[in-house]
C-alpha cells in the first residue's frame, strides 16, 4: 500500500508537465513560429539530388539564399534549371 502511495505521488508530479493534459495546458501559450529563411546563406552538399537538393529546393523556397555543392556538374543541371530567383541560388560543382 506504501509502495503505491509512494509511486502515485512520484508520477503525478510529471502527469501535468508529460501527458496530453499537459500539451494542450501548454499549446494556448504557444507563440506562431516564422518558417522565413531571409538573410541566410546555406552551403548544402549532395544537392545534386535526394535529401541534399529537397533541403536546397526548400531551403530557397522559404527565401535563403543557397549554394548548391556536388561532385558532377551534370547533375546539378536541373538544380540549376529550378524556378529559384537567380540572386539567391547558385550551384558549385567541387570535383573535376
Amino acid at each position: 500500500m506504501l509502495r503505491t502511495a509512494a509511486s502515485l505521488f512520484f508520477y503525478a508530479r510529471f502527469f501535468s508537465r508529460f501527458s496530453a493534459v499537459g500539451l494542450r495546458r501548454r499549446r494556448a501559450q504557444w507563440q506562431p513560429f516564422d518558417d522565413g529563411l531571409h538573410g541566410q546563406t546555406w552551403v548544402v552538399t549532395g544537392a545534386s539530388g535526394g535529401i541534399g537538393q529537397a533541403i536546397a529546393l526548400g531551403a530557397n523556397a522559404r527565401g535563403a539564399q543557397v549554394i548548391g555543392v556536388a561532385r558532377d556538374a551534370r547533375k546539378l543541371a536541373p538544380m540549376q534549371a529550378a524556378p529559384a530567383p537567380p540572386q539567391r541560388h547558385a550551384c558549385l560543382p567541387v570535383d573535376h
